[in-house]
């Protein structure tokens, strides 16, 4: 008689057997599909804007221009990257967000991280005005000109988190997880984050801010509290933009 299916051992994902460069790639590929398939839907944007006349005097796209094509890119790139990798487990949700309980705290880590953003802005900002290393991070961290408010809250409170907690804490964060464990999940997701952010200032923050957030996705074994502190963490960055 043959075997039964059932007293075989399950093996959801054997990476022993991997060779090391496999266990990289294993992790990392989604990051390297990420990129290539934003970088292309970013330029394909800021080629139909040129095309359209969408530019300043200058021969430049507008702040404007520039966040609604990162909003459009990133759109679609989450949905490709939400149907490519769906059947992952993007979302793990100890806690779920649905009920009183998970609304409250989705509210208390969205203030909590929105403090923290503005005091660990604000420490920066110090830092590189007395040094006067990283200014063009200054630049950058400040949302004003012809940047409407309704299009930075839609694309880097909403959009940009959704996408990046997708692709870090969903997807990676988890890989690394079941690869090399909980500890090298939060450390290398973090480093990757931050590297992914360009800027060498706001790396800084950014690998700060990314350790929280995948303690939050490993630690609390739930998805959405990162996303929950990433989104404050934006919109209270943006809110202090504006006013500043």
């Amino acid at each position: 008689m043959g075997k039964n299916k059932k007293d075989d051992p399950v093996v959801e994902n054997d990476n022993s057997k991997r060779s090391v460069l496999g266990q990289a790639g294993y992790v990392f590929g989604p990051i390297l599909f990420f990129m290539i398939l934003y970088i292309g839907i970013q330029v394909i944007c800021s080629v139909v804007l040129i095309i359209t006349g969408q530019v300043t005097e200058e021969g430049e796209l507008s702040g404007m221009m520039q966040t609604f094509a990162t909003m459009v890119s990133m759109t679609w790139c989450g949905i490709f990257i939400f149907l490519r990798y769906r059947k992952e487990n993007i979302f793990p949700a100890r806690l779920p967000l649905l009920g009183k309980r998970g609304i409250l705290t989705f509210l208390a880590i969205f203030v909590a991280a929105g403090g923290l953003a503005v005091g660990l802005n604000r420490l920066i900002f110090a830092v590189v005005r007395t040094t006067g290393v990283g200014l063009e991070y200054l630049k950058s961290a400040s949302f004003q000109g012809d940047i409407h408010p309704l299009i930075a809250v839609l694309a880097y409170v909403i959009v940009a988190p959704l996408m990046e907690e997708i692709v870090f804490r969903g997807i990676v964060c988890a890989r690394i997880e079941t690869v090399w464990g909980k500890t090298a999940a939060v450390i290398l997701s973090s480093v990757v984050f931050a590297l992914y952010h360009i800027n060498p200032v706001q790396m800084v923050y950014a690998l700060l801010m990314g350790l929280i957030m995948g303690y939050l996705r490993v630690g609390r074994s739930t998805w959405w509290m990162a996303l929950a502190f990433h989104m404050g963490a934006n919109a209270f960055s943006i809110l202090v933009g504006f006013l500043s």
